[in-house]
């Protein structure tokens, strides 16, 4: 076995690694969120404007706290008086906070809550959603995971996004160089290999922006070529 031959099942090892472990990150970030928004779907206002200046952490560690920050501008040209109110799911009652508030033109105001050990949902998650009742309403779910380990949350999701794209750049890079796809064997192998980094990218890049929606069909279409593409393998092995 020469050493080019090394090289590139190195790369399509490391390749594979980094879909894996950003499936992984798509997965355990997409779904929480979908349940926030179907836990909160009875009572949330979905006709409404999406609110925009939520600050929504997506992980955290244990013991960490999860704190949601709020900003809301009025950037009418008279005073804007409003109403926020917010729900953390819980496992027997929910927490539901309501603030009035008024808020001079051209101004912003940061409004800040804190999940308590209570507002913990299903032993991992926690739940929320914040509805801002102005001119027009505006609303918007989030969902956090709670991490087993004492560590940052936001550290660990960016660590593990870096090195989710690096493996695969890495990957590719051993795998192709000096390669041209046409000239492989099994050149539709290579093209499906290449059209899994590049949904899995995708829903990265989805799920960090927080469109969930798009980040499922992302996963769905991750699934089907991954099993299309071990049938045709299988049918020639």
């Amino acid at each position: 076995m020469n050493i080019s031959t090394n090289h590139r099942k190195l790369g399509i090892f490391l390749a594979l690694l980094g879909m894996v472990l950003a499936a992984i990150l798509n997965t355990s970030l997409t779904l929480p969120a979908y349940e926030a928004f179907s836990y909160f779907r009875n009572t949330n206002q979905i006709e409404h404007k999406a609110l925009n200046g939520l600050s929504c952490p997506r992980m955290v560690g244990q013991g960490q706290a999860a704190v949601f920050n709020l900003k809301v501008r009025n950037s009418a040209a008279k005073p804007l008086q409003a109403s926020i109110r917010m729900h953390f799911a819980g496992p027997q009652f929910d927490f539901t906070d309501q603030q009035n508030f008024t808020l001079p033109a051209g101004e912003s105001q940061v409004f800040t809550w804190r999940a308590r050990e209570g507002d913990v949902i299903y032993g991992r998650m926690i739940l929320a959603d914040f509805f801002l009742i102005s001119s027009p309403n505006r609303y918007a779910t989030c969902a956090v995971i709670i991490l087993p380990w004492r560590m940052n949350g936001a550290v660990i999701l960016w660590v593990g996004v870096i090195l989710s794209l690096a493996l695969m750049a890495a990957g590719s890079y051993l795998w192709l160089n000096k390669v041209v796809i046409k000239d492989l064997h099994r050149p539709y192998v290579a093209r499906s290999i290449l059209a899994l980094e590049g949904i899995a990218v995708l829903g990265l890049i989805f799920t960090l922006l927080g469109a969930w929606a798009v980040s499922i069909v992302t996963i769905v279409l991750f699934i089907l070529l991954v099993v299309i593409l071990g049938a045709i393998v299988l049918e020639e092995i």
